[in-house]
């Protein structure tokens, strides 16, 4: 296999996810060993969050990336017989575009969301003639007063916009002997804006 990132091995993709988010708790013997016993005070936060509002990947993009022909002959003769657009075809000008919006990387204390995700205590109800409503609102109060998660953002409303078109092949076979011919090379584009 002459390059391993062409349009015969890559699949079609469309993927799209709305408000996705990853913790990444790091150990605090992990960040002992790192910086000594000054994590030991509580300030070192020791997690981070990756938050994506949107996120689209897929395999057809709205202005497609413009090549570099080793082949001339070969990538116009594919394009005059419309074969570039048709997915599977042995000359397919497939393209990739993901749009990552919304990322922002925040730091902070695990143990503060772990107290932010605990579950009030219930009292329960001793006799008939406590009032429901008292303690609702009661513990309605004591909910508010919990103190907010304190996250540091590192990286705030960033989008990013990766456009690839990976290499063209052409797989030949003369007498049953397999042969690779590069039609057009890898090209990508990244947009980045905060």
């Amino acid at each position: 296999m002459l390059f391993q990132f062409n349009n015969n091995n890559l699949p079609m993709v469309y993927l799209k996810s709305e408000r996705l988010r990853i913790f990444l708790q790091i150990p605090r013997e992990n960040l002992n060993k790192q910086f000594g016993n000054t994590t030991s005070d509580g300030l070192v936060p020791d997690f981070l969050l990756l938050q994506m509002k949107k996120a689209t990947i897929t395999s057809q993009v709205e202005n497609p990336l413009t090549r570099i022909l080793v082949d001339v002959p070969l990538y116009h003769q594919a394009a005059n017989s419309r074969l570039l657009g048709v997915p599977g075809s042995q000359i397919e000008d497939r393209q990739y575009q993901a749009d990552l919006g919304g990322i922002t990387l925040a730091t902070g204390h695990w143990q503060d969301i772990v107290e932010k995700n605990k579950k009030p205590v219930k009292s329960l109800l001793r006799t008939m003639s406590e009032n429901p409503a008292l303690e609702w609102n009661t513990n309605r109060q004591s909910m508010e007063e919990a103190n907010e998660v304190v996250m540091v953002p590192l990286i705030y409303d960033f989008r990013v916009k990766l456009m690839v078109a990976p290499a063209i092949v052409y797989k030949k076979f003369v007498v049953d002997v397999p042969s690779e011919i590069l039609v057009a090379g890898i090209s990508a584009e990244v947009n980045a804006l905060t």
